[in-house]
């Protein structure tokens, strides 16, 4: 499983943009996603400004409301992901040679 700068897989910015439009109604369009997908935002204020930006909302003049319940979306899955790169480091550490 390679991971991105992100420390997020492909799967899971896949997961993460298909979450966003099931569940947050943040549906981007073709080219959007695949250019997320390809070359995700390191961190996760700058991947919710870009999810903002490609649906065609400035995140700096969205409702905070909205912007904070995207964000703190966006910042669980990053804290998910870290939290499982942990564990498989820590696995690969136990491992026999």
């Amino acid at each position: 499983m390679t991971r991105s700068s992100t420390g997020l897989t492909r799967d899971e910015v896949g997961d993460l943009l298909e979450k966003l439009c099931v569940d947050k109604g943040f549906c981007l369009p073709p080219a959007e996603h695949n250019k997320l997908l390809e070359n995700p935002p390191e961190d996760p204020v700058a991947f919710t400004d870009a999810v903002f930006w490609a649906e065609g909302l400035n995140p700096e003049t969205t409702r905070r409301e909205l912007y904070r319940e995207v964000r703190d979306f966006i910042v669980a899955t990053f804290r998910h992901s870290l939290e499982l790169a942990e564990v498989e480091n820590a696995n690969a550490m136990c491992k026999p040679e």
